[in-house]
């Protein structure tokens, strides 16, 4: 066979006339749909849309948003955690993508950061962002209660609002985008107890509880005891709560350590880096074996992973998540592109020694 022999046919994108022509149904009439203008019946604007999705029509706007220098306006509201310094900056990261890959086709986020100690601030982001004409928001909630009553507004107003990392309880209908936070529990279980070898003594290690971290901290641990009940081989050391800064978790694996077992640690506050280092200590003095599993990446995290100390976390991608909320509000607003009102989890991954080159 030469080359004179191969014939390629290449698929032309479909276009609104063969649509049109397809269903029955006036170009006018597509183009409403598309744009959310003009009144269509709930019939009619079914069968378009099922038509534009069986076709896989995607408008070209780019060039039109050039042209008319039309901007798609979303607001992403986070805040600084107390527990996770990573939390905002790598945020920040997502946002940073999304805007270099469709800023050039009319997106833009405005991005809101409340200070550790001012978490009330994302009050006013959230009424500053509205009386901008902003109705697209993402917003990681620092205190479920202080928010309640401005996210009930914006839903009144039609807003669209989608959670980033933080599930809400009052607000069950709202998409969420982030992990299954008792999925990460049974999986932390499942890690530790298969490196202890399913035996040895389990310690959880517990923060200081506070309004955004109550609900991560109640779900993990719900999991993680839920799971640890498949190996009963192993004793279940009574957890450490209230662990509110480096000296009291310091104090804690050094108080645990001193028994002498073989011992596993559940990192459950957010400080893991302090919980490697001090393990680093005392592992140059005493012979003692230690297996510690704690949640998230970040470099000094990825350090210990390194030498040894962390055997393994598990990893949520929080940029993937953030740039994941920012593209579906961008495609309804610029393609009228509906995405599924749900919980998209994150996919869990374990990052050990042997992988953290990929992660890095």
């Amino acid at each position: 066979m030469t080359s004179n022999d191969i014939k390629i046919k290449i698929k032309q994108p479909v276009t609104l006339e063969e649509i049109s022509a397809e269903i029955g149904i006036s170009r006018t009439t597509i183009y409403k749909v598309l744009n959310n203008k003009g009144e269509v019946s709930d019939k009619t604007r079914r069968i378009i849309l099922e038509a534009l999705k069986s076709f896989n029509y995607t408008p070209n706007n780019n060039a039109r948003n050039l042209a008319r220098n039309r901007r798609y306006p979303i607001t992403l509201i986070d805040f600084v955690s107390k527990d996770a310094t990573y939390f905002a900056p790598t945020i920040k990261n997502g946002i940073d993508q999304v805007n270099e890959e469709f800023g050039a086709h009319g997106l833009t986020v405005l991005h809101q950061t409340a200070p550790a100690d001012r978490h009330e601030l994302q009050i006013d982001f959230i009424n500053e962002a509205f009386n901008l004409g902003i109705k697209h928001f993402v917003i990681a909630v620092a205190d479920e209660k202080l928010l309640e009553k401005e996210i009930r507004k914006l839903q009144q107003q039609n807003c669209e609002i989608i959670l980033l990392s933080k599930k809400l309880k009052s607000f069950p209908e709202l998409t969420y985008i982030g992990i299954d936070e008792y999925q990460c529990g049974r999986l932390a279980a499942e890690v530790l107890s298969k490196s202890l070898g399913r035996s040895g003594v389990i310690q959880t290690l517990c923060a200081n509880e506070s309004t955004s971290n109550t609900y991560t901290l109640s779900m993990r641990y719900s999991g993680f005891l839920e799971k640890i009940k498949e190996y009963p081989q192993i004793k279940i050391a009574k957890t450490i709560y209230k662990l509110k800064d480096e000296e009291s978790i310091e104090n804690a694996v050094k108080k645990t350590c001193k028994n002498k077992e073989k011992i596993g640690f559940f990192d459950l506050t957010f400080k893991l880096e302090t919980i490697a280092e001090t393990l680093d200590e005392i592992k140059n003095k005493d012979k003692i074996e230690t297996f510690l599993v704690g949640s998230d990446l970040s470099p000094e995290i990825a350090e210990s992973i390194k030498k040894g100390t962390i055997d393994a976390v598990i990893f949520q991608d929080l940029k993937a998540q953030t740039i994941l909320a920012c593209k579906l509000l961008f495609e309804k607003m610029c393609y009228a592109k509906e995405y599924e009102r749900k919980d998209y989890f994150a996919k869990l991954e374990i990052v050990m020694q042997e992988n953290l080159k990929y992660f890095n």
